[in-house]
């Protein structure tokens, strides 16, 4: 019976020397994949303008924020922002600016009650309407964008 009892231990003890190496490898990488941050991603900041926006970019801060907007240089006339709605989280602030092509608007969100802390994800979209010179027709553009405070 002892004689046995012996053999089940050793069995224990080559299953261990066996594998027991190969889940120390494992749990050390898992440790170094976890020191690394693999496991807790960073949203990256991004904004999608659609057309004529050419360029958008989305900087929220636990303090405020900025959004700004770049109309081509293609189009060669004067685009008035009739206004610059951008919301996140429920909160929405406005902004209108007059912009001559190839240059670009900034929206200071600092008014904006966003209720973001450092660290926190944020998404939203802003809405910028525009009249093109020479014409009366209020057209309407749509940013998308995420990030992380």
């Amino acid at each position: 019976m002892f004689k046995k009892s012996g053999k089940r231990a050793q069995a224990a003890m080559e299953f261990l020397m066996t594998y027991g190496w190969a889940i120390l490898i494992i749990l050390i990488a898992l440790g170094v994949l976890f020191y690394l941050g693999v496991f807790n991603p960073q949203t990256p900041t991004n904004c999608i303008p659609n057309a004529p926006i050419s360029s958008c970019n989305v900087l929220l801060t636990a303090t405020g924020g900025e959004v700004s907007v770049s109309y081509p240089t293609a189009i060669a006339n004067t685009v008035t922002f009739t206004g610059l709605t951008f919301t996140s989280g429920g909160t929405a602030c406005s902004h209108s600016a007059t912009l001559t092509s190839g240059t670009g608007i900034s929206f200071t969100a600092a008014q904006c009650a966003h209720g973001l802390s450092a660290g926190d994800k944020f998404n939203g979209e802003a809405l910028v309407t525009y009249i093109r010179e020479g014409s009366d027709i209020t057209q309407t553009a749509r940013l998308t964008f995420s990030g992380t405070a």
